[in-house]
């Protein structure tokens, strides 16, 4: 803000300037013009007292009568002021665009153009159908999930309908089911139960119990994941022996003991199939849009100043008269270099006030360029930073939203070789947020109907870099 007061200052400061000088110098040569006419009428006063004397003895013979006055000089007619008309229109036309029912937009009364004519607004036609408008085209994603039995994994489609409804403001259509369209996880149930594991102790001396553990550590299932499995201590169930030999009277002498041991363990089994399946398309906008064309009448054309007509008058000479004349020499007229002097600084001074001007307030590091047709023009420079890896770029209100325009923002390197994110915002709604080191482009027209603003608010919130714009 402090820039933009000290620029229009500077701004303001040279005008003035600029106005003195022009007046001083139009004063001053004013002044020297005047100098040289009355110089010049004195010459002439002085160049025209002559006396001419009769040198031809006898009797003295007036000048002719006839020759008295009869010679004319060159000089310039009157110059004259011809009200030539231009080759101007007398009637244009300006037409806006209407969305989808939005009331008829308003037009200026009064209009003029860049060659100064004036037109007066006369009437507006009634909305008409814009032929050659043609709707936007937005592209939708969309996922549903549903659980599939393990038996009907083979056979998807009986669970998925082949296209999905949208509804999106003016959007509202449908989008079918994506090329290889399911993705499919598996889905398990967890089970716990008794497990019971053996153990063989041989050579034993003799079957007593007490010599057996009572415990013992084995591997067992786990639920943690399919397949896992984890360590547990399991109690002693039971003991069976088996003798494996005797002495010289045959009495046993050596056992191998089987032992049971039981505890609990938990495991997974397959139950169903969590099944997802993508929709995508295009949806085409329902949207109408109609213009409105107004039309205007000139007012008044600049009136154009015939040059002063110059006409050639024949050098007619007099009959030669013996005279004696006395020539007075005009005195030397000095050179007025003041004017000249005057407009030199004009010119400098207006240079440099422009060169301030064009350096306090029109460098800035980011532009807004809108493109129509082949026209290209800056609408708006700002001057950003970027504070905690943001930078915001506010699109004026003025800025007409209903023609085919291309509206993109360009960052200049001091600016773009800095890491952050752009984000722009029109009437307080962002509309694109992309990374400072890109080119950003808003689209062909600015959307104005709130339902939309929100949606694409909505989307630009949950997926990050999207850029609004209808292809």
């Amino acid at each position: 803000m402090a820039e933009k007061i000290f620029a229009g200052r500077v701004l303001l400061v040279s005008v003035a300037v600029i106005l003195v000088m022009s007046l001083f110098s139009i004063f001053s040569t004013a002044i020297a013009e005047e100098s040289i006419l009355g110089e010049s009428d004195t010459n002439d006063q002085m160049g025209n007292g002559v006396s001419a004397e009769e040198t031809t003895e006898g009797s003295t013979e007036e000048a002719s009568p006839e020759l008295d006055g009869s010679i004319t000089e060159p000089g310039v007619t009157e110059p004259g002021v011809e009200a030539n008309i231009k080759d101007v229109e007398k009637r244009i036309t300006r037409e806006k665009a209407i969305i989808s029912g939005g009331a008829i937009p308003e037009f200026d009364q009064v209009i003029v153009t860049e060659d100064g004519n004036e037109y007066n607004l006369v009437y507006i036609d009634n909305p008409v159908d814009d032929s050659t408008y043609v709707p936007y085209i937005k592209k939708y994603e969309q996922k549903k999930t549903k659980d599939v039995p393990i038996k009907d994994i083979n056979n998807l489609e009986k669970y998925f309908s082949k296209s999905i409804n949208i509804k999106d403001g003016y959007y509202v259509g449908k989008i079918s089911l994506a090329p290889n369209p399911f993705s499919k996880v598996e889905v398990y149930e967890s089970f716990t139960g008794q497990v019971d594991k053996t153990h063989i102790i041989e050579d034993l001396p003799d079957n007593d119990v007490s010599r057996l553990p009572k415990k013992k550590t084995f591997e067992v299932s786990s639920d943690e994941y399919y397949g896992a499995t984890k360590s547990a201590v399991l109690k002693l169930l039971s003991v069976e022996y088996e003798v494996t030999g005797t002495n010289s009277l045959g009495l046993p002498n050596k056992y191998t003991a089987h032992l049971t041991f039981r505890g609990q363990q938990s495991w997974l089994e397959p139950h169903h199939y969590s099944v997802t399946a993508k929709y995508e398309g295009e949806v085409v906008s329902s949207e109408q849009r109609r213009v409105v064309e107004a039309h205007y009448e000139l007012v008044s054309v600049d009136p154009v100043i015939s040059e002063p007509v110059i006409e050639e008058v024949p050098d007619i000479q007099p009959p030669t008269v013996p005279t004696v004349i006395n020539v007075v020499e005009p005195p030397e007229e000095p050179t007025n270099i003041f004017p000249a002097i005057a407009s030199a600084g004009i010119v400098i001074i207006s240079a440099i006030g422009l060169i301030l001007f064009w350096l306090l307030y029109w460098i800035k590091n980011a532009v807004l360029i809108k493109t129509l047709n082949t026209t290209v023009k800056v609408i708006a420079r700002k001057r950003l930073e970027v504070i905690d890896g943001q930078a915001t770029f506010k699109v004026p209100d003025h800025v007409e939203v209903f023609d085919e325009a291309i509206y993109e923002i360009k960052l200049k390197p001091s600016l773009a070789n800095k890491e952050g994110v752009l984000v722009v915002e029109w009437r307080g709604v962002v509309i694109a947020t992309e990374a400072l080191k890109r080119k950003i482009q808003i689209g062909r027209s600015i959307i104005t109907d709130e339902a939309v603003l929100a949606a694409i608010t909505e989307e630009i919130l949950d997926m990050e870099g999207l850029i609004v714009e209808p292809s």
